[in-house]
């Protein structure tokens, strides 16, 4: 039994250490958005923030991706792949509510326009100039994207490298 039980937590142990793979470049683009959400007591309204990004191309494209962050009380970054490279504006960000909660009276999210661009290039996972940001205190709270320097998104290329396998990528802010 107790040789059971050191097996599992030798497992579990081995699993926590695991480097994330990003994926294999193929021509695709990557975005690393930092998050960074401040609540006390790690209780913040959003349960995800969405970004919505349409190609930068005059309207002739309907296509709209959207990049779910999860809130969670912690500075952090989520990783998107697989983007096909382009040109992109972010114009709007919702906020969807944690479950039972209703905003607005009647919607399961809150909504700003935003203005804000990429460029995602072939092969290359890039630290965008901004992050998403949240911060609640009482029953008050706030969410959208701050602009960020090159220093600071230098230092997360550099904590990205460090946790993640990104063999094969180029990497930019």
């Amino acid at each position: 039994m107790i040789r059971h039980l050191v097996v599992l937590m030798l497992i579990f142990l081995l699993a926590s250490c695991q480097v994330v793979k990003i994926g294999e470049p193929k021509g695709l683009g990557a975005l690393a958005i930092i998050v960074d959400i401040d609540a006390p007591g790690g209780r913040y309204m959003c349960r995800k923030i969405t970004l919505y990004m349409k190609p930068d191309d005059n309207g002739k494209s309907g296509a709209v991706e959207s990049l779910e962050v999860f809130a969670s009380n912690n500075n952090s970054y989520a990783l998107f792949s697989n983007i096909p490279p382009n040109k992109y504006n972010i114009n709007k960000v919702r906020c969807y509510a944690k479950k039972g909660y209703i905003l607005n009276d009647s919607y399961s999210y809150l909504e700003y326009q935003a203005d804000l661009s990429v460029s995602v290039l072939p092969n290359t996972l890039e630290v965008p100039a901004f992050k998403v940001v949240g911060w609640q205190e009482n029953d008050y709270f706030e969410y959208g994207t701050e602009f960020i320097d090159s220093s600071q998104r230098e230092e997360w290329l550099d904590k990205i490298k460090k946790e993640n396998d990104t063999t094969g990528w180029d990497l930019t802010f």
